[in-house]
């Protein structure tokens, strides 16, 4: 068999996303955060099993956290809440839902943005993917985690837009 005509995952193909940040307070932008995200091996086979899988399919929901946590590809869902410090007194009732479209292999909740809303001075180090709703929940699959570039110091309130795009890339 000739190599040259074998697919090895490790060397051709990429998956990643960005999350885009932003910070509102009273009605003005305030400031904008690009970042990479890093995808956890739980949230790779979560990909896995839900394209080549008949199953249900359950939403993804969006998280914040305070710790000065390192995303690593080992993090879960079960110890996200605590190594990162989960956020959860945001006036949301639960984290605010992924509501994503796909054009053209490119996932994105553009359109629809998780929106959080402070009560209280808080500051936010990064943001996570999960597939549940319940604040501080520590089941489900973790997809992904980013640390913000800066963390971000928010007062009751500011309100922050968050904007999730993936997209998988054979190179």
């Amino acid at each position: 068999m000739n190599r040259s005509n074998i697919l090895i995952a490790d060397e051709a193909m990429k998956s990643g996303g960005i999350f885009t940040a932003t910070h509102i307070r009273n009605g003005e932008i305030i400031g904008v955060d690009t970042n990479h995200n890093k995808v956890t091996t739980e949230g790779l086979i979560e990909i896995g099993n839900r394209v080549f899988s008949t199953a249900t399919q359950t939403p993804f929901y969006i998280a914040l956290y305070t710790g000065a946590h390192t995303p690593l590809a080992s993090d879960k869902a079960a110890t996200f809440s605590s190594l990162a410090s989960e956020y959860t007194a945001y006036n949301e009732p639960a984290r605010p839902l992924y509501n994503p479209t796909n054009i053209d292999g490119l996932i994105a909740n553009t359109a629809s943005k998780a929106i959080f809303t402070f009560a209280e001075s808080v500051t936010i180090r990064g943001i996570a993917v999960l597939t549940v709703p319940a604040k501080g929940a520590t089941y489900g699959v973790l997809l992904s985690l980013n640390s913000l570039l800066a963390a971000k110091a928010f007062t009751a309130g500011d309100e922050f837009a968050i904007e999730y795009k993936f997209q998988f890339s054979a190179s």
